[in-house]
C-alpha cells in the first residue's frame, strides 16, 4: 500500500506537498479518529523521507533510445491577465463555455489541526471567486472536492472523496457527481462508488461514455464506468494518465502514457517518459502523437479538436505546450517547471495552472490567461 502512495505523489511532477498527502491518507484509512494530529503529521514526515530517498533513486535505464520530438518551436504566447488564490493555490482549472467563467479546485492552507478539504470554486475572469455549496457526505467524516471537467455550457462533472469511513474506504470512497451552475442542483453521474484514489475523468456527450484514471499509483489503469458498472480499458501501454474526450464526439481519447516497450520496477517506474497518444474505443486503435516527454500533465482539447494542451518538458524546456494533432507540431507557449494544467477558453485563449513549489520558478502561482500567437 505505501508504494502505491509513494508512486501517487511521484508520478508527473515530483514530490507535491507529501506531509499533507500522507495526513490525508491516514484520514482515509480510519487513523485520524485515534492518533492525536501532531502523531499525524510526525508520521507523515517520517513517510515523505523515505519517499524522497526512494524517488533521489530512481534514474533512467542505461541505454534506452529516446523518441525525440523534431518538430519543436517556442513561440510565447502573451499573459494577459493574472488571477491568484488569496489562500493557497487554485489547481485543475476548467472553462465554463456557456457562462465565461471557471471552476477550479482550492486547497485550504497547510493546518493539520482539521482534515484535508479540497473545495471547488467558480472565478469570474476578472478574478471574483465564490465557493460552490456541494453537500457533504454525512457518514464520513470529512469529504474532499476535486477534477472539475465541463459536460455542457452550464453543468460540470466532479469527484467526492469519502474520508475516514471504514465502510466506504478504500474500495467504495470515490463518487462522481454532475453540478449545475445556473441552478445549483446536484445530482449523481454514476450511481455507484469507486476505490480511493480515481480522480481525473473525462465525460463524451455525444457517446455518453466516462472514462476516469483509476489512481493506483505506478500500476494505474483507466477505467470505462458504464452505467452499471466500472471496466477496466486493455490500451497498450503502460500507466495511461489523464484522459480526453475530443470534443468532436466520435469516441477518441487523447491520454499521456509510458510507452509499453519501457520497463522498470518498483519505484523506478515513476521515472519512466511518457508519450502523448490517441485511442479510440470503438476500433480499439492507438497512435503515438509525439516522442518522449517528462513531467506530463493533463491533456485539454482545443474547441475545435485540433490541438492539445499540456504541460510537459522536454530536452530541459519545461511548461506548457500546444500540439498540432494533424501535423505533429510542438510549440512551448509558456516556459515555467511549475505549470500543473490548462484548459482553453476559445480557440487562441487559455487559462493556466501554475502551483507553489519550493524551487524558484518564472511565475509565482496563480491562473495566468494566456493569448496566442496568430499563425502566419
Amino acid at each position: 500500500m505505501l508504494q502505491t502512495w509513494c508512486a501517487m505523489l511521484l508520478t508527473r511532477k515530483g514530490i507535491r506537498h507529501p506531509v499533507r498527502f500522507v495526513y490525508r491518507s491516514a484520514l482515509g484509512y480510519e487513523l485520524g479518529g485515534s492518533t492525536s494530529a501532531a502523531t499525524l503529521r510526525t508520521l507523515g514526515i517520517l513517510i515523505s523521507l523515505v519517499i524522497a530517498l526512494g524517488a533521489a533513486s530512481c534514474s533512467r535505464s542505461e541505454g534506452r533510445e529516446v523518441q525525440r520530438n523534431p518538430k519543436i518551436k517556442v513561440e510565447a504566447a502573451n499573459v494577459v491577465q493574472t488571477i491568484r488564490a488569496p489562500v493557497r493555490d487554485y489547481s485543475d482549472p476548467v472553462a465554463v463555455p456557456g457562462l465565461d467563467r471557471l471552476v477550479a479546485v482550492h486547497d485550504p492552507p497547510d493546518d493539520y489541526r482539521v482534515p484535508f478539504q479540497s473545495s471547488l470554486v467558480s472565478i469570474s475572469l476578472d478574478g471574483h471567486a465564490e465557493s460552490l455549496r456541494l453537500p457533504r457526505e454525512r457518514a464520513c467524516k470529512a469529504t474532499s472536492f476535486g477534477a472539475p471537467t465541463a459536460l455542457t455550457r452550464s453543468v460540470i462533472g466532479y469527484s467526492s472523496t469519502c474520508l475516514g469511513n471504514r465502510s466506504r474506504v478504500p474500495d467504495h470512497a470515490v463518487r462522481l457527481w454532475t453540478y449545475d451552475l445556473r441552478t445549483g442542483r446536484v445530482s449523481p453521474l454514476r450511481p455507484y462508488s469507486i476505490a480511493l484514489g480515481a480522480r481525473r475523468f473525462s465525460f463524451s456527450r455525444a457517446t455518453h461514455q466516462l472514462v476516469i484514471n483509476d489512481g493506483a499509483g505506478l500500476y494505474e489503469h483507466l477505467l470505462l464506468l458504464t452505467r452499471s458498472r466500472a471496466r477496466r480499458l486493455q490500451i497498450p501501454v503502460t500507466r495511461p494518465g489523464s484522459p480526453a474526450f475530443r470534443p468532436s464526439g466520435t469516441g477518441v481519447l487523447a491520454l499521456d502514457a509510458v510507452p509499453q516497450e519501457l520497463q522498470a520496477k518498483g519505484i523506478a517506474r515513476a521515472g519512466l517518459p511518457r508519450r502523448i497518444y490517441l485511442y479510440n474505443l470503438r476500433t480499439r486503435s492507438l497512435r503515438a502523437l509525439t516522442g518522449h516527454l517528462d513531467d506530463v500533465g493533463p491533456v485539454a482539447w482545443s474547441p475545435n479538436g485540433n490541438s492539445l494542451a499540456f504541460a510537459a518538458a522536454e530536452s530541459g524546456r519545461a511548461g506548457l505546450w500546444v500540439l498540432d494533432v494533424r501535423s505533429g507540431a510542438l510549440r512551448l507557449v509558456f516556459a515555467d517547471r511549475n505549470v500543473q494544467s490548462a484548459t482553453w477558453l476559445d480557440s487562441r485563449r487559455l487559462a493556466v495552472a501554475v502551483s507553489r513549489q519550493a524551487q524558484k520558478a518564472a511565475h509565482s502561482a496563480g491562473i495566468y490567461i494566456l493569448r496566442l500567437a496568430l499563425r502566419g
